[in-house]
C-alpha cells in the first residue's frame, strides 16, 4: 500500500471515528492518539490532514448554525415565559372574580313574592333570600264579611240620613245585616263607588309595580348568572391555554438542550 492510499485510510478512519464519538472525553482521546500517530509536517510536527480541514470548516459553520438556532430558542423560551405569566395573572384573576360571584349568589338567593294580610288589606313584598327587600308594593282591598258591609253602611246611615226617631230614619241593624231598607243618598253611594274604584285602581298599579320590580331582580339574578358562567368558559380556557403553552415551553427547553448539547461536542471536535 502506497503512502497516498494509507493516509487516504487513515483520514477515513480519523473521520469515522470523529462522527462516531460520543462524548467529548472521546474525542478528546482520539485527538491524542492521532497526534501521537498522525503524520507530520517538515518540521516535524502533526498535523491534520487537508481533507480533514475542509470536515473543519464543516462542523465551523454547524457550529454557528446551531448557535443561531439556539439563540431563536432561548427567545421564544423567554415569549413563552412571558406569554404565561400574563396567562396566569389572568387566571387569578378570574378565579378571583367568579369567587365573588359566587359567593353574591350565595347571599342573594332568588327573589320571590309573598302576600300579607293586615286589617283586611293584602300587602304584596318580595324578598331575597328570607329577607324583605321590597316592602310595601302594593295594596289591595279583600272583600269585607257582611258584618263589615253592615258597619259600613251603618257608619254612611249615621252620617247622611235623620236623626234616630226620625220618621225617615231606616238604617239597618248589625245584627241581621239587612241593607233594603237604608236610606242614603245618591252623592254619598257614587261617592263610595269612587272610593271602592279609587282603591281598586292603586291595587292594580301596586300590582303592576311589584312585577315590574320582581322582573328587574330576576333580570339582575339572571345578568349574574351569565357572568358566573362567562367566568367559568374564560377560566377553563386560560387553563387550557397555559396547559399547552407549559408544554410548548417543555418541547423547546428540551430542543434547546439539545442543541445545547450538539453545540458543545461540534465545538470540542473544532477544538482539535
Amino acid at each position: 500500500m502506497d503512502s497516498h492510499t494509507a493516509e487516504r485510510a487513515e483520514n477515513e478512519l480519523l473521520h469515522f471515528l470523529l462522527e462516531g464519538a460520543a462524548s467529548s472525553q472521546e474525542i478528546e482521546s482520539i485527538r491524542e492518539e492521532f497526534l501521537a500517530t498522525g503524520p507530520t509536517d517538515g518540521a516535524g510536527r502533526r498535523k491534520w490532514p487537508s481533507s480533514m480541514m475542509t470536515e473543519v470548516g464543516r462542523l465551523r459553520s454547524t457550529v454557528e448554525a446551531a448557535e443561531a438556532n439556539r439563540k431563536v430558542l432561548q427567545g421564544r423560551v423567554k415569549e413563552l415565559e412571558e406569554e404565561l405569566s400574563v396567562e396566569r395573572k389572568g387566571k387569578e384573576d378570574l378565579e378571583a372574580r367568579l369567587g365573588a360571584l359566587s359567593s353574591s349568589d350565595a347571599e342573594a338567593g332568588k327573589p320571590t313574592l309573598q302576600t300579607r294580610t293586615n286589617e283586611g288589606v293584602a300587602t304584596t313584598v318580595a324578598s331575597v333570600a328570607g329577607k324583605l327587600v321590597l316592602a310595601d308594593i302594593g295594596t289591595s282591598p279583600l272583600k269585607h264579611s257582611k258584618e263589615e258591609e253592615g258597619r259600613s253602611w251603618v257608619e254612611v246611615c249615621s252620617q247622611t240620613t235623620p236623626r234616630e226617631g226620625s220618621p225617615h230614619h231606616q238604617c239597618p241593624s248589625e245584627k241581621d245585616g239587612d241593607d233594603d231598607n237604608t236610606v242614603c243618598s245618591a252623592e254619598d253611594l257614587a261617592s263610595l263607588k269612587r272610593e271602592i274604584r279609587r282603591l281598586k285602581q292603586e291595587a292594580v298599579e301596586s300590582a303592576k309595580c311589584a312585577t315590574n320590580k320582581l322582573r328587574s331582580a330576576r333580570d339582575q339574578l339572571s345578568s349574574r348568572e351569565v357572568d358566573l358562567a362567562r367566568a367559568q368558559r374564560a377560566g377553563e380556557m386560560a387553563e387550557k391555554r397555559i396547559e399547552k403553552m407549559e408544554n410548548e415551553l417543555r418541547e423547546v427547553t428540551e430542543r434547546l438542550r439539545e442543541e445545547a448539547a450538539t453545540s458543545e461536542r461540534l465545538e470540542t471536535k473544532l477544538k482539535l
